[in-house]
């Protein structure tokens, strides 16, 4: 890499860390451009206000997840909290808003390898100033687009609290869902021939499939959550399913769910206590709450044992 580019890159990262609304914008936009989704970005205080639009409007949890792990890594010096509003190009009102606080964690940055990577893009109430809200309309912005090519590495030298390693994946209509990576065995993606399925059982129990020689029982989590269920064999044929096999005290469980995303680490200490408003049949199975991606934890024994307790009523 020559020198100019390697300057280039150190002004970006160097403006980013200040909080220049014009160079985050640029970075933000470098990876939504390949979703359809233009960001706009304005600094308030130790705030960063940013408006997403998009037709449709984009849906808000994989998009506030996204951003959350971007500043995170760029960590803005003057800035705390993210305000983000999603809404449709046609609208001058926004769909929904949201509110993330940013922590205050040593990181390594690779800027490159970074802003080089495929872009997948993936709630709480919020309370916007006053002066701001009553202008969203008016809301312009920056959405700058710089040259981007880089291959500077950033680190900062600090001790690290111990994280844990959870899987991401969906449940419901595109909620996202934890649960820790000590307890998953294998991730199947499982041909719907090989399915055994096994009468007079409830609607949760999709059948029995044979894995490595073990008789893994397949529960539809969506289901089990009390949402929609995953697979609906008459109304949609599928080859393939997506399981995750769960093991809780020798006790093996395949959960079927629509998608599996990606191996985070999060610290226990940012975790939540579930949220006592929750349905009670879905908050059973919550163990924590994460609020800065919009994440349940579930939990994992309560799930498998709930499995056993479907067995044995059949």
């Amino acid at each position: 890499m020559s020198k100019e580019q390697i300057s280039k890159t150190s002004k970006i990262l160097q403006l980013a860390k200040q909080g220049n609304p014009n160079v985050i914008a640029a970075i933000l936009n470098h990876k939504l451009q390949h979703e359809g989704i233009i960001a706009k970005v304005k600094l308030h205080d130790s705030c960063l206000l940013v408006l997403l639009e998009a037709e449709p409007v984009p849906k808000p949890g994989a998009v506030v997840r996204f951003i959350y792990h971007t500043i995170s890594k760029l960590k803005p010096n003057s800035i705390d909290t993210v305000k983000i509003l999603g809404r449709s190009l046609r609208e001058k009102q926004p769909a929904w808003r949201k509110q993330i606080k940013l922590e205050s964690i040593p990181v390594v940055l690779d800027l490159s390898t970074w802003l080089e990577s495929g872009s997948t893009v993936r709630a709480n109430q919020v309370y916007y100033p006053v002066s701001w809200q009553k202008n969203e309309h008016n809301f312009q912005g920056n959405q700058a687009q710089l040259p981007l090519s880089t291959s500077v590495k950033v680190s900062v030298d600090a001790q690290v609290p111990p994280q844990d390693k959870f899987l991401r994946f969906q449940v419901g209509s595109g909620n996202g869902a934890l649960l820790q990576v000590n307890y998953i065995q294998e991730i199947l993606n499982v041909s719907v021939a090989g399915i055994l399925p096994v009468p007079h059982t409830p609607d949760s129990v999709i059948g029995i499939y044979n894995w490595r020689g073990e008789m893994l029982w397949l529960l539809d989590l969506n289901y089990l959550l009390g949402f929609p269920p995953v697979w609906q064999p008459k109304d949609i044929p599928r080859k393939k399913i997506m399981v995750i096999v769960l093991q809780f005290n020798s006790k093996l469980l395949g959960l079927v769910v629509s998608q599996v995303e990606e191996i985070e680490q999060h610290h226990w200490q940012n975790l939540q206590p579930p949220d006592r408003l929750l349905p009670l049949r879905f908050g059973h199975f919550v163990k924590a709450y994460l609020p800065e991606a919009s994440s349940i934890v579930l939990d994992a024994q309560r799930i498998v044992q709930a499995a056993l307790d479907i067995k044995y009523e059949v």
